[in-house]
């Protein structure tokens, strides 16, 4: 999140050799399912066919979540295990 609240929503993809590249940045006001869902849309006319999209790594936000789940469904969602324990440190803490 930056100082006008906007969260960087970004998008990388996994060569055949195991290293990721950034394909897509897109700011968000809110991060709304109905957001998520259009910034994949709009990556799938870029790309013409996202189809073969094995996995998604991701933190826990549920909006994204229940996006990929909608625009994706064949995909695996793996949470990223960095967001996992910070948000579980954070809830420890409060």
């Amino acid at each position: 999140t930056n100082k006008g609240k906007y969260s960087l929503f970004q998008l990388l993809v996994t060569d055949n050799f195991g290293r990721g590249r950034p394909v897509l940045f897109a700011w968000t006001r809110k991060e709304f399912k109905r957001d998520v869902v259009w910034i994949l849309d709009c990556f799938r006319q870029i790309m013409e066919d996202t189809s073969k999209t094995e996995s998604f790594i991701m933190d826990c936000a549920q909006a994204e979540i229940a996006a990929v789940k909608l625009t994706h469904r064949q995909a695996h969602i793996v949470l990223c295990s960095f967001h996992v324990c910070r948000a579980f440190c954070r809830k420890l803490t409060m």
